[in-house]
């Protein structure tokens, strides 16, 4: 900060190849009673380019002639420095011109070497500190927008090449000066820097030729001078044209400049590019319209199988009244605890994957299993939907070293996209070959007949909750999150995902590119017991534990019609006191009980002897890789999650010897 004159001893610095025009000058200085201006000396150019650099003196005297260089070269270096000084260039040419070039490169003012006095070079030297001081201080307030403007316009109003010389500091800001009538009348380079335009080229065009055309329509240009002429905050949000026809946000503000009668003489207008701003701000308004979309359709997903559930809850209560078939309702039902079930893990992997939580359990398995599964379980909603569907394999094996759930799932995911965007009685071809390509030889797609997509959401069709915008007519469900997880999962194995249409009404095409497993340390996988022929589990002595009355006493209720004898509790403390008297050979326990938690109640129930060789499954809402690491910690010899798959609640049943 450049001291102020009276505020105490003020630096100064003459660079001067001359030592006889130095000792003038300093006696010059010392002429003048209570001087506090004390005054050193650069001997030649080199030496004054150094201390410009250090930029330690409140005020410099440059000479135009330093034999390597001259002064106005020493002015461009105190700006290449950033050194924020007053400069005064002293000249023994007389030669307003070159006064002129070097109030341009940022002097403040220029002496003739003769043609001074102390009191000249004094009150040279206080109004060049006045000035870098009034020029630094705009710079700091500029953001600040009206108010400090006006300010700041209240010291320069008296000289308009004064004006003009402190706003050419404010380099990060378009800055321009405007004539009654809105016509360019002062230009700064940074709003040449901005806007493109040189000050020869743009002065006397009026300021709207920077406007857009719907803002040229809604009289903005005017609009912006009638509000600064009658003393409003003139705050200027709104897209800008540069010269190469470009368009950038703009954050301004437009205020009156009055002489001193108090007349209006014109308006100052300054801008500056907050593009970034502006599209940091879109995009967060997409982001929340997007969850706000995403919030509507969960809502929506969820109470259409709930409300068939409920239904079928009311048929089965009215079952013997009506004589109603409750095998159906129960088909129904399972189906759609099923649709629910999917849309929760969809949920749960999502949150995994955006935490880097999900690992693969990868293994050999020829593709065709995979493809196999896949079909299995979107079967039920291609045939509801009347869709017919084709798979294509290449005659011999592909073998591939993934994880076969997972992969399973991303196909799937593709399948069911395809049903649910395919109008009744629509085609669907799942086809795999082998392809050329080194990295991914391994080439899946699914294709259908369906709606299609255009051109422009292609590239976002595997963002989170994107969807293409259909009727309401149209609308098929799902949370948007599906393609996100394909794409998710695919590169997690390694290989790519691409989407294809060619437009609405004419389908879409999804293609997964993977790579090949080596031949080496190749093992035949062998397919996966379905649960079909598992063993059916001897009876057993269960407790059941959950805070859940409901869900306890249905689970009880299963377990009881397959032949176990089951007892229930509903707390910590209830469990250990049940099983201390019933001693169960299985406890399925639930993480989140109220007091002491399921955690807690394993650890104790494997202190006691009497229950050392006791099955303790976890039974609960949390299916995290953390959750399955704790409760395996705590004691348990398994973890399943709710809503319980109760064929593999039965295979452990079965499985384990007690």
């Amino acid at each position: 900060m450049v001291t102020e004159m009276g505020d105490g001893p003020l630096r100064a610095l003459l660079i001067e190849d001359d030592p006889d025009d130095y000792v003038l000058a300093r006696d010059i200085l010392a002429d003048l009673p209570g001087s506090q201006i004390q005054l050193e000396w650069a001997p030649d150019f080199d030496a004054g380019r150094a201390a410009l650099a250090r930029c330690e003196h409140d005020v410099y005297l440059i000479d135009f002639r330093l034999g390597k260089g001259n002064g106005l070269d020493l002015l461009r270096e105190a700006v290449r420095h950033d050194c924020h000084a007053a400069m005064i260039l002293v000249t023994g040419e007389g030669d307003r011109d070159l006064g002129l070039k070097a109030l341009k490169e940022g002097a403040a003012d220029y002496l003739v070497k003769g043609r001074f006095d102390a009191a000249d070079l004094e009150r040279s030297i206080r109004y060049a500190v006045r000035q870098r001081r009034q020029a630094d201080e705009l710079e700091r307030k500029v953001e600040r927008r009206t108010e400090e403007l006006k300010r700041a316009n209240a010291a320069l109003r008296s000289s308009e090449e004064r004006y003009r010389l402190v706003v050419e500091g404010a380099t990060g800001f378009a800055i321009m000066t405007l004539d009654l009538q809105g016509r360019v009348t002062g230009w700064n380079t940074g709003a040449q820097r901005l806007l493109g335009y040189t000050e020869e080229e743009i002065s006397g065009w009026h300021f709207s030729r920077f406007f857009i055309a719907e803002d040229l329509a809604a009289g903005k240009p005017d609009n912006e001078l009638t509000s600064a002429h009658d003393g409003e905050r003139g705050d200027d949000d709104n897209w800008l044209v540069r010269k190469d026809g470009s368009r950038f946000w703009a954050s301004g503000a437009t205020t009156a400049l009055f002489d001193e009668s108090g007349d209006l003489r014109g308006f100052a207008k300054i801008v500056r590019d907050v593009s970034d701003r502006k599209h940091a701000e879109d995009a967060l308004r997409e982001v929340d319209r997007r969850k706000d979309e995403f919030l509507a359709t969960l809502a929506h997903e969820l109470r259409n199988p709930l409300g068939a559930l409920a239904n079928g809850l009311h048929l089965l209560r009215l079952a013997e009244e009506n004589d109603v078939d409750s095998a159906d309702v129960l088909v129904m039902s399972q189906r759609q605890l099923g649709h629910l079930v999917r849309l929760v893990d969809d949920l749960l992997d999502i949150s995994r994957l955006n935490q880097g939580k999900i690992e693969l359990r990868r293994k050999h398995v020829e593709l065709a299993t995979i493809v196999q599964s896949a079909m299995e379980t979107s079967r039920s909603l291609l045939e509801r939907a009347g869709h017919e569907p084709h798979v294509r394999l290449p005659a011999h094996p592909i073998m591939l070293y993934v994880d076969p759930v997972r992969l399973s799932q991303v196909l799937v995911n593709l399948l069911n996209n395809a049903a649910k965007f395919t109008p009744t009685g629509g085609q669907i071809w799942l086809t795999a070959e082998l392809e050329s390509d080194d990295l991914w030889p391994v080439s899946i797609q699914v294709r259908d007949t369906g709606i299609g997509m255009p051109p422009e959401m292609l590239p976002r069709v595997f963002d989170m909750f994107m969807q293409v915008e259909l009727s309401p007519s149209r609308a098929q469900g799902g949370l948007g999150i599906g393609l996100s997880l394909v794409k998710n999962l695919v590169e997690m194995h390694g290989g790519a995902v691409e989407a294809r249409s060619a437009g609405p009404g004419r389908g879409s095409e999804f293609t997964v590119r993977l790579p090949r497993a080596t031949a080496i340390g190749l093992e035949q996988s062998t397919p996966s017991d379905d649960g079909k022929n598992a063993t059916v589990a001897r009876p057993r002595r269960v407790l059941v534990v959950d805070d859940q009355p409901d869900a306890a006493k249905t689970l009880a209720a299963l377990l009881a019609h397959l032949g176990h004898e089951v007892r229930i509790a509903h707390d910590g403390s209830a469990a250990l006191e049940t099983a201390a008297d019933f001693r169960p050979q299985v406890v399925l326990l639930d993480i989140g009980l109220p007091g002491m938690d399921g955690h807690e109640v394993a650890r104790q129930l494997r202190r006691r002897p009497e229950l050392a060789g006791a099955l303790l499954i976890a039974l609960t809402g949390w299916g995290q890789d953390d959750d399955r690491r704790r409760s395996h910690a705590a004691g348990f010899d398994a973890h399943l999650v709710k809503p319980v798959d109760f064929a593999a609640l039965q295979a452990l049943l079965a499985h384990r010897a007690v």
